[in-house]
């Protein structure tokens, strides 16, 4: 198959992360380059091996995380212009890719400070705790239709197993605002929790806004702050339970299901049994939740 960013390569994995032009920009504009295993490249398992051993030096692990987050902006932008005939500059990725490193550090520093200042007392606080076996994970996200002038809502509730016990799609004819809807719905979703006998769930938002908000930061909006004022009295009712962000990659069937919503006129809800396609997204979310517990960086998007 021919490389379709430049044109002029029979495209492998290495032509594509390393040598295509575009890649080559890429790395080159990166904060962290790794010229010294050049005459690797022509194999992705011995440069990823040669990188891999730099984890044990100092900011070893900063590197290799920022690394995978370039090497997946990469493949993004090699799939925009496959699929959507869409090109980015290679400024562009680079940028999008030490953006989203930040981001992730980001939360992880306020995970391990939370961590070491927490204990194991008490119950645990909205949006700082792994999720758990017996925990029921529950995603959600809102989708605006400028067009139809309505608001989607999906919520996505799992087994911990990772299979869909209960998806709920919310339509309303609304205009509305992002950050308010995205609110709603984590709320809408804690609503939905006792009804079903949930009493330990982690809820998932890919606005972090929102989750932010939600879990303590100071909001001058008098309608937002009377939701989260609801939202904390309600997460006192479980006996575990997590508000968080999640990047969007992991949040493709809440996502889906939202726009779907959207374009109805009646809400839906499935128990146990959903469409193929919602299934497939799940699949898709499964598959980059088991990456993202592992290295977060690599599937952000």
């Amino acid at each position: 198959m021919i490389c379709p960013v430049c044109g002029d390569e029979i495209e492998t994995v290495e032509h594509m992360l390393f040598t295509c032009p575009r890649a080559q920009f890429v790395w080159k504009l990166a904060s962290v380059r790794w010229e010294g295993l050049r005459e690797l490249q022509d194999n992705l398992w011995r440069w990823w091996e040669a990188v891999a051993q730099t984890g044990t030096k100092e900011s070893g692990t900063e590197h290799i995380s920022l690394t995978a987050n370039i090497m997946w902006n990469i493949w993004k932008a090699r799939n925009k212009v496959a699929f959507e005939q869409k090109r980015k500059e290679a400024k562009e990725i680079c940028l999008k890719a030490q953006q989203e490193w930040q981001e992730y550090e980001e939360v992880r520093q306020q995970e391990e400070g939370y961590k070491k200042t927490a204990g194991d007392t008490g119950k645990p606080k909205p949006g700082k705790e792994p999720v758990l076996d017996g925990v029921i994970r529950i995603s959600t996200d809102a989708a605006l239709n400028a067009r139809t002038i309505r608001t989607g809502k999906g919520i996505v509730a799992r087994h911990w197993t990772g299979e869909i016990i209960r998806a709920r799609g919310v339509v309303e004819q609304k205009k509305g605002d992002a950050l308010m809807e995205e609110t709603l719905i984590v709320r809408l979703a804690l609503q939905m929790a006792p009804e079903e006998g949930w009493g330990k769930i982690a809820i998932f938002s890919d606005c972090k806004t929102a989750t932010d908000y939600i879990n303590g930061n100071n909001v001058q909006d008098g309608i937002l702050a009377t939701i989260l004022e609801d939202i904390a009295d309600m997460v006192q009712v479980f006996d575990y339970c997590t508000i968080s962000w999640m990047p969007r990659s992991l949040n493709t069937a809440s996502h889906r299901l939202a726009c779907f919503a959207s374009q109805l006129v009646n809400d839906v809800n499935w128990v146990n049994q959903c469409p193929n396609w919602l299934k497939e997204a799940n699949r898709l979310d499964d598959r980059a939740y088991a990456h993202f517990v592992s290295n977060p960086c690599r599937i952000k998007c």
